[in-house]
């Protein structure tokens, strides 16, 4: 299993959206909350496998977040070397 992120672009993005929506409601009409998010997942997972594979340009890499990089120290550190004496 690689450890880059992948997200859905465009429409294919729109119908994962539209499967939760709909599962959820479907789930909260029912009353089947509990056992159905599980089978509302599962669904969603097999959705984005089969995108993934059947049409590659549909989903693109996400990009690695950088750290910030801050001048100062982080807050908590001044507020222990307020408390040090």
């Amino acid at each position: 299993m690689s450890k880059t992120k992948t997200r859905l672009k465009g429409p294919w993005q729109s119908v994962q959206l539209a499967i939760w929506l709909v599962g959820l409601a479907i789930l909260f009409s029912f009353d089947w909350i509990w056992p159905g998010i599980l089978v509302l997942v599962a669904i969603s997972a097999l959705y984005q496998a089969a995108i993934q594979r059947l049409v590659p340009e549909a989903v693109e890499q996400e990009k690695p977040r950088q750290k910030p990089c801050h001048k100062f120290s982080p807050l908590w550190k001044r507020s222990l070397r307020r408390l040090s004496p």
